[in-house]
């Protein structure tokens, strides 16, 4: 008995101990965020749940936009002085445009690339979030889907039928198309579609979707087409490669439209535009019906993984070789539509594989309650946040193995095998998770990998991380890895070729205040092994450690100056630099050098289908500043 009370004696000193800590870290959070943070002067202040434009169940408190300049979880400040617009209409945007000498297209800040998503910091810049249009801010409807519509991850959904009449998505059916405005989330376009029922019901009542889409899905789908983001396709590739029309205001103020028909150049340029060429409004997409999918997971040794890509590998190059598409195809088949999970703390990989089947279920529409949205305010002075604080278990727990298996645990469902609809076989975050991952504060990096050379660069990465400097214990969520097809987007990751790409997170540095010297090691032979050559992506994090004095002319050897000749035809004053340092389009016709993005350089080596490749070649940035 007395051993008993002993322990409960300790257990409570214990429990009184860790309360007390909880409380001093949480009250240093505060007392850090009241220093830090300037004094504002003339703005509205606004509750945390007025804050974030994604889709109410994926929507959190530490959003900066559309109030602060900052990426979604409050994190990667703009400069304060820099102006933020929320145009409720296209018009008004327009007219923002054209008064501004340095202007930023914004979503909702899924991104972790502040120099890219801010505008540069003069007297006139001003960053102009997409998301206020008023037909955007209507009331969406919400929906319980039931489990006989294969929701196995609980999730809520927007009702397609039930949406205002004005909400900006319009499916034409006969076409497989859907019109979206920039400024609606992927999540909320990937809904909409899958409940949408025409009225000639050409999907049979199964619903529509993007042939392709991400595994994040609450960005704005124009921001996501604007930086190449992709799920796993080598057939139907990224976004942007499912893009048909775009409608952007430009540099001088005037909404355009731009197909492949009209201006072929341009759209190759504007497919992965990272809001160089304007602001996007509107896009036009395919879609295709909803069908029945099989997912099927098998669990793998790294061993077991690295030999299957090699084959892979193996094959891709001698089919190549043979200059065969046929035998191309084949050899690609094991990863044509397939999405891999790697834990490197458990040295286990999950391999999901996909397959359309004939239909094996029937899909229901069962739904019950609706949630409205916030209403927005146009203001033009920026708010200040604190932003993501850090995470008390990231910095406590500092076992990678614990959070290997803590977050099999918690994506399991999204892996699990089944036949499902397109919108729930293929994974992405389900709205729950997308908010519960967002309070823990990181940096996410992609890059991409030639399938050339992808085994063998994983196979140099793993031992790296498997051997005596044990880099898998930077790592806590698994690597995603993805392959997507060649596309013709002149600043495509995949412009040249079919890539691997690999998707990792870093949850070290913002909850322990260390950087992850393990992590960023990995960073390095991605980005420096010959077998790698690793391409960034150009909305997330790795920029500018891992993209320091970048030479767009050597890492987009083919179409790097075909942009800078679309660059300098729609935007001439260069009013959508951003604070990036990379936008350098040098050319050298003779013996004359030019710049591109002058007028003397445009008529030396640009036409109207791009860089004259005959007649100048596409030269590297000169020396970088120090």
């Amino acid at each position: 008995m007395t051993t008993t009370r002993r322990s409960a004696s300790l257990l409570r000193v214990a429990l009184a101990a860790f309360l007390l800590l909880a409380f001093a870290c949480c009250l240093l959070r505060v007392t850090n965020a009241q220093v830090n943070q300037p004094t504002p002067s003339s703005v509205r202040h606004v509750m945390a749940n007025e804050r974030c434009r994604m889709q109410s169940g994926s929507a959190h408190g530490y959003c900066g936009l559309p109030y602060e300049l900052s990426n979604f979880q409050g994190r990667h400040e703009c400069e304060d002085r820099v102006w933020i617009g929320r145009p409720t209409s296209i018009e008004e945007m327009q007219q923002m445009v054209s008064m501004s000498a340095k202007v930023q297209g914004l979503g909702v800040g899924h991104s972790w690339h502040k120099e890219l998503f801010c505008p540069s910091h003069n007297e006139t810049g001003i960053g102009i979030v997409t998301t206020e249009m008023t037909e955007l801010r209507s009331p969406i409807p919400l929906a319980s889907v039931g489990s006989d519509y294969a929701n196995p991850l609980d999730e809520q959904i927007a009702y397609a039928p039930e949406f205002p009449s004005d909400y900006p998505i319009w499916v034409d059916e006969e076409a497989r198309t859907v019109t979206v405005a920039a400024g609606v989330t992927q999540r909320t376009l990937l809904d909409y579609l899958s409940t949408y029922r025409g009225p000639r019901n050409l999907s049979k009542g199964r619903g529509w979707t993007l042939p392709s889409f991400s595994w994040f899905i609450d960005q704005t789908i124009g921001g996501a087409v604007a930086t190449n983001t992709h799920g796993s396709s080598l057939e139907h590739g990224s976004l942007s490669n499912q893009v048909l029309s775009f409608q952007a205001v430009v540099a001088n103020g005037s909404l355009v439209e731009i197909t492949e028909a009209s201006h072929p150049h341009l759209m190759r340029a504007m497919r992965v535009n990272l809001g160089r060429l304007g602001i996007v409004t509107q896009l036009t997409m395919q879609i295709e019906p909803q069908s029945a999918v099989r997912r099927t997971l098998e669990e793998l040794t790294w061993v077991q993984y690295i030999a299957r890509l090699k084959q892979v590998q193996s094959e891709y190059k001698s089919a190549v070789a043979r200059g065969s598409l046929e035998a191309v195809k084949a050899a690609l088949a094991p990863v044509w539509d397939t999405q891999i999970q790697w834990f490197p703390p458990l040295g286990t990989v999950w391999w999901a594989s996909y397959e359309r089947v004939e239909d094996e279920r029937t899909r229901a529409s069962a739904f019950d309650g609706a949630s409205p949205s916030a209403a927005a305010t146009n203001v033009f002075n920026q708010d200040y946040f604190g932003g993501t604080p850090p995470s008390y278990m990231m910095a406590t727990i500092q076992s990678a193995q614990f959070w290997a298996n803590w977050f099999q645990g918690v994506i399991r469902g999204n892996f699990a095998s089944g036949v499902f609809p397109n919108r729930r076989a293929y994974v992405s975050l389900s709205d729950s998770q997308n908010r519960m991952h967002s309070m823990n504060p990181y940096d996410q990096y992609e890059v991409s990998v030639p399938l050339e050379t992808a085994a063998d660069c994983l196979e140099e990465l793993g031992a790296a991380t498997y051997g005596p400097y044990a880099l898998w214990s930077g790592t806590r969520t698994p690597m995603l890895t993805r392959f997507v097809k060649g596309e013709d987007g002149y600043l495509s990751n995949t412009h040249g070729g079919p890539r691997l790409y690999m998707n990792m997170e870093d949850f070290v540095l913002y909850s322990t205040g260390r950087r992850n010297a393990a992590f960023q090691a990995m960073m390095d032979i991605l980005r420096t092994s010959d077998k790698c050559k690793a391409r960034l992506h150009w909305g997330k994090a790795g920029w500018p450690e891992h993209g320091s004095c970048f030479d767009g002319a050597a890492e987009y050897p083919e179409s790097w100056c075909d942009f800078g000749c679309a660059v300098q035809e729609l935007d001439p004053n260069r009013k959508f630099t951003s604070t990036v340092d990379f936008w350098h389009f040098n050319a050298q016709r003779g013996g004359d050098a030019y710049d591109l993005t002058s007028e003397a350089g445009h008529k030396a080596c640009c036409t109207k289908d791009g860089f004259s490749h005959a007649k100048c070649k596409c030269m590297s940035r000169k020396t970088c500043a120090a």
